[in-house]
């Protein structure tokens, strides 16, 4: 890839964070879980193509375009479903649940890197 594309895949978490405005007014009037498990379905559509792009020029623009996709849908998962739990939970509940959920996912991904590093050192071939 393009050194410039990497910035872009770089930059694609701060693309997810302004889009939070356009999730808000697009989860406004629609029922939120059905919308929440459409986004989820994109996100793994849009992992399997990351997963399955070539090694070329192609390839390259389709991580670049998968990676920032998926970047806009968990944002919209992450704001989508902060108003569905606003409007069924108290702040103390929610609170606790996203402290929950934060660090059960910061211990997935270090779990999940940390297989996966030393997968690669043991066969890096394999990438």
């Amino acid at each position: 890839a393009e050194p410039w594309m990497l910035a872009v895949i770089s930059a694609s978490s701060m693309f997810g964070n302004l889009s939070s405005y356009f999730w808000n007014r697009v989860g406004s009037a629609r029922p939120k879980i059905p919308l929440i498990v459409v986004l989820q379905a994109l996100v793994l559509l849009c992992v399997l193509v990351v997963a399955a792009s070539p090694q070329s020029a192609t390839g390259a623009w389709l991580l670049l375009a998968s990676t920032v996709a998926c970047r806009l849908l968990i944002a919209g998962i992450i704001t989508t479903r902060s108003i569905a739990w606003s409007l069924n939970y108290g702040r103390h509940l929610r609170a606790r649940t996203t402290g929950r959920l934060q660090v059960l996912s910061s211990l997935m991904v270090v779990l999940t890197t940390s297989v996966a590093g030393l997968m690669m050192d043991a066969h890096p071939e394999n990438f």
